[in-house]
């Protein structure tokens, strides 16, 4: 990915990514790593801040300044610590919010079906065990399944069966860390079919299969 001077942008999955200065010289970055959940990428959304996607900034002193205070906050132990930090992120995204241009907003906003796409991604962040079907969707919207992944790249910065993934992957997260569902039901609760399909998608994203991450999540 390439970035040019005081831009910024929020990588929503969970692959890591290499990024490069756009004029081929020396990239400084900033940079904070978090679990978006369902509810954030909502508020993300909300606030008309692209994924994936590069987003130009007028100014970063306030965006160093509060990744600073984040970087620094994360290493004490003190009770509150959740709290400051998730204030601070909120900050942090209505800062960037209030620097995007009127244009950028613009632009998705005319992007065709935009709304009916906007619902549809909703629902499968909140419905992660539902068996989405693409050409379902498309006869839905009367469209062909090239321009539906097309117009849905165009107002997310990534393709519908990614979300679909990213929700399921989400949602089995917090399974494993918040209940003693075995492995089988989890997978099930998430919409596989095959338990040895799940492990090896929930590794391919998360880097580790879903026994170990429940071990680490213990800890």
């Amino acid at each position: 990915m390439l970035l040019s001077r005081n831009c910024g942008v929020i990588l929503s999955g969970n692959q890591p990514q290499f990024i490069r200065s756009a004029d081929k010289g020396q990239i400084l970055t900033d940079s904070i790593r978090f679990r978006l959940t369902p509810s954030d990428l909502q508020y993300v959304e909300a606030l008309g801040i692209p994924l994936n996607k590069p987003f130009q900034l007028g100014e970063t002193i306030v965006i160093r300044d509060i990744l600073r205070c984040m970087s620094v906050q994360s290493f004490t132990s003190e009770k509150l610590k959740g709290d400051f930090l998730e204030s601070a992120l909120k900050m942090l995204l209505i800062n960037i919010s209030s620097q995007l241009s009127d244009d950028n907003a613009d632009d998705i906003l005319n992007i065709p079906h935009y709304l009916r796409l906007k619902q549809l991604r909703r629902s499968i962040y909140e419905k992660p065990s539902k068996r989405w079907n693409i050409d379902e969707i498309c006869d839905e919207m009367n469209i062909s399944k090239t321009y539906f992944h097309r117009i849905y790249s165009a107002a997310f910065g990534v393709t519908c069966m990614k979300d679909v993934i990213d929700s399921r992957i989400s949602h089995a997260q917090a399974l494993l860390r918040d209940t003693a569902l075995s492995v089988s039901l989890i997978a099930e609760q998430c919409g596989y079919d095959s338990d040895s399909y799940f492990m090896r998608q929930f590794k391919q994203n998360i880097g580790c299969t879903p026994t170990e991450y429940r071990r680490r999540a213990a800890k």
